[in-house]
């Protein structure tokens, strides 16, 4: 057990001499800070107060008088200890191949771009680059050459692909902690620790002068639990804990599993016992969830896999799953706006199958086949079955429409022959290690959709929505016209809670939660609100008053009314006028249009706003009410990706039926560095051939070499453009949606395979 450890496991009343609480600033006793998560939500505020150390003890050595915020950063220190129950740090991205979250060879599916940290190039970790210290905190690309946002780098030898495998990601965002902190692991973090559970104590029962936690922990390989107390708490324990499967459709294959192992073997000769092909599962299904990494590859080699969801889950592990061999692949989504549905072309000859505006009805037992009926979208997000005259649950639905008998009924689907099922459907995080008087009450933390709970239905804002309207100035006005807010259901949505305002909890201000916050940049996003919270605690920035965070939360609430495709989600009868078929709104917008682009532009400008109230430094996107050219420039990136996945169909011929979206380059100089300028460049491969390698670096070290994915000196695929070439693309897709995220997608590859 390293010296932190140690330091650690003793009572608040032990005294510390650990690097985070330096004798060069000055403190009555350092703020004792506890983090569940060791992902990268962890990593960033722990890299966060390095730097505000630094910074503060170079002001006290050079002895000049320093600003009025330093002055206050220097009289709180923080000792910080986040506890990890794996053995490695670096959440879903991390490499150990036991401690693995997620299958082995993801990707990322957005630009990489996006990805960059102002302190860490990409320049800088893959080719041992100057950093770009001449770029002012307005960023927009390196000067003294021409392109869009500043200009482009264009030398070959020094660019990256636009996608990234995970070990590639892992390692940058371990380099870049380490690389003025060598001992940053040691330091901050204990593995194999699992937080049992966290309690608010009355200070009035401790000595401290400030409530603190009582964290109950667990060391997993010696099973022994030890008590902590800490001042603060930080949950950053992640949005993809817990695999999310829905209930009904997973008893239905349970049933049909269940059947099907009572049934008698079917009598085979010695002959033919020989020539069935020994498969992983002896049940009629092999089911999972995306998250259960150990199992996919081994259970679709050769099979026919069926993938449940419509999300980018569903599209990477589709092409995963082909690239495994897999003998065809039926993707299932209700929405037929789901983000499959953007990839004009799959890899091979019809090997994938994507099933829009459908779910799973029924699991015959007897012969396994699957029926999939269509859907439809009531409020509040509930899928109901289309074709039903009657349905028992839902026939009391007030926004259910009069079925047209002119209009034809879509039919059903039966999949056969599935011998693979992989449910693709979301994920839960944990928040079961806080106590009752810690959670929020609907049960969650910040996200899209919340559910439905009471505590999300804005009662509080009743007399406010009497009086508001809704700007004339959309697009979605002249088919809906006034509608007054709130006059039937609303819910909060999009990453406002109702409990927590920057990732402050209301009840107790004292626990904070750190999450993405639904930005197109999710490890921008985690980088930007770590520092924010790090600045509350050290006292950089003045935290905001429980008032305070309660008004700017309702009056984000207002702000995303404003919004057509925020609202519909958010008010009941909003969503029944923009929703009804015939007023021809949703067929002149969707998935690429002008409010979906406002919707990411939204987001984009909370991260702006956020970026300014905890001066974020070296990068700015701007201001809430206009980003600059480096926000611009991240819309870009996903409107490149989406145009990536859009034009495949355009761009398919003879003898390219390999490729996928990760294989085309549009635009390059829409794609590129905000902080030196570098441009992105094809793969020197295909995707589909990259092959993959079990060697992986354990983070728990601080010898970890980077993978350098410079250019090859073997890779001469005569199909493959040694020069980015810009792929023609369709005016109509001129936009990308708002839920192009780049998400995490994390593959150890070899040297010159990309």
């Amino acid at each position: 057990m390293s010296r932190r450890n140690k330091i650690m496991t003793t009572s608040s009343s032990s005294s510390s001499s650990s690097p985070s609480s330096s004798t060069t600033l000055p403190s009555p006793r350092p703020l004792k800070v506890c983090i569940i998560g060791g992902g990268p939500g962890a990593m960033f505020f722990c890299h966060a107060w390095n730097r505000q150390r630094r910074e503060a003890e170079e002001v006290a050595a050079a002895g000049t008088e320093a600003s009025v915020t330093t002055k206050t950063m220097m009289t709180t220190t923080l000792d910080i200890t986040c506890f990890e129950q794996q053995s490695t740090a670096g959440g879903v991205w991390r490499m150990h191949k036991d401690d693995v979250e997620a299958y082995e060879e993801l990707w990322t599916n957005g630009c990489c771009y996006a990805l960059e940290f102002h302190d860490y190039t990409f320049h800088k970790h893959f080719f041992g680059g100057k950093e770009n210290n001449e770029m002012s905190s307005g960023g927009g690309g390196a000067t003294g050459t021409t392109g869009a946002g500043g200009g482009l780098v264009d030398v070959l030898e020094e660019r990256i692909p636009v996608y990234l495998p995970r070990q590639d990601v892992s390692n940058y965002i371990l380099q870049r902690v380490m690389k003025d902190s060598p001992t940053f692991l040691e330091d901050y973090f204990q593995f194999n620790t699992k937080v049992l559970k966290v309690e608010s104590i009355d200070p009035s029962s401790s000595s401290s002068s400030l409530p603190i936690f009582r964290v109950t922990t667990q060391h997993l390989p010696t099973m022994e639990i030890t008590t902590h107390f800490f001042d603060k708490c930080i949950w950053a324990a992640g949005e993809n804990s817990i695999g999310s499967i829905p209930p009904a459709i997973q008893s239905m294959f349970d049933n049909a599993i269940q059947h099907f192992s009572q049934q008698e073997p079917p009598t085979t000769t010695p002959q033919q016992e020989k020539d069935i092909p020994e498969t992983p599962s002896k049940s009629r299904f092999c089911m999972l969830h995306s998250n259960e990494t150990k199992q996919i590859r081994v259970n679709v080699t050769g099979r026919k896999v069926l993938l449940i969801g419509g999300g980018f889950s569903a599209e990477d592990l589709a092409l995963q799953c082909l690239k495994w061999g897999a003998a065809h692949v039926d993707i299932l989504a209700r929405s037929d706006a789901a983000e499959v549905t953007w990839t004009s072309q799959w890899p091979g000859p019809n090997h994938v199958q994507v099933h829009t505006g459908k779910s799973i009805r029924s699991v015959n037992p007897d012969n396994g086949s699957i029926l999939l009926s269509p859907v439809e979208m009531v409020w509040p997000r509930k899928y109901v079955w289309a074709n039903d005259d009657d349905d028992d649950e839902d026939s009391s639905d007030d926004d259910s429409e009069e079925e047209d008998d002119d209009e034809e009924k879509v039919e059903d689907t039966v999949l056969y022959d599935v011998q693979t099922v992989i449910f693709c459907t979301g994920y839960q995080a944990s928040i079961s290690m806080l106590d009752d008087t810690l959670r929020p009450a609907c049960g969650c933390i910040p996200g899209y959709y919340m559910g439905t709970d009471p505590s999300l239905n804005m009662s509080e804002l009743s007399s406010v929505l009497k009086t508001w309207k809704m700007n004339t100035d959309n697009v979605a006005y002249p088919y809906t016209g006034d509608i007054p807010a709130g006059t039937r259901g609303m819910l909060r949505t999009n990453y406002n809670h109702p409990e927590m305002h920057r990732g402050i909890f209301f009840p107790n201000p004292n626990l904070m939660f750190l999450c993405e916050h639904g930005s197109d940049a999710p490890l921008l996003s985690l980088d930007v609100h770590a520092w924010l919270l790090c600045s509350y605690l050290t006292g950089r920035v003045p935290m905001p008053t429980i008032p305070e965070l309660i008004q700017a939360n309702h009056q984000q609430v207002l702000d995303q009314l404003e919004l057509p495709h925020i609202r519909y989600y958010m008010d009941q009868g909003y969503f029944k006028v923009l929703d009804y078929d015939e007023n021809g709104y949703w067929d002149l917008y969707g998935p690429g249009d002008q409010a979906e682009s406002d919707y990411t532009e939204y987001h984009l400008r909370l991260l702006a706003k956020v970026m300014e109230e905890g001066k974020y430094p070296g990068l700015s996107l701007g201001t809430y009410e206009e980003l600059n050219e480096n926000g611009k420039a991240i819309i870009e990136f996903g409107m490149c990706s989406y145009r990536m996945r859009s034009d495949l169909i355009q761009n398919y011929t003879d003898g390219h039926e390999w490729r996928t979206f990760r294989d085309d380059i549009i635009e390059p100089e829409k794609q590129y560095s905000l902080y030196t300028g570098h441009c992105a460049r094809p793969l020197r491969q295909k995707w589909m051939d990259i092959s993959t390698t079990a060697n992986t670096n354990n983070l728990t070290t601080t010898n970890v070499n980077t993978i350098v994915i410079g250019p090859t000196t073997d890779g001469n695929d005569d199909d493959l453009d040694k020069e980015p070439t810009t792929t023609k693309h369709s005016s109509s897709s001129s936009s990308s949606s708002s839920s192009m995220m780049m998400m995490v997608r994390p593959v150890s590859i070899e040297r010159g395979d990309i």
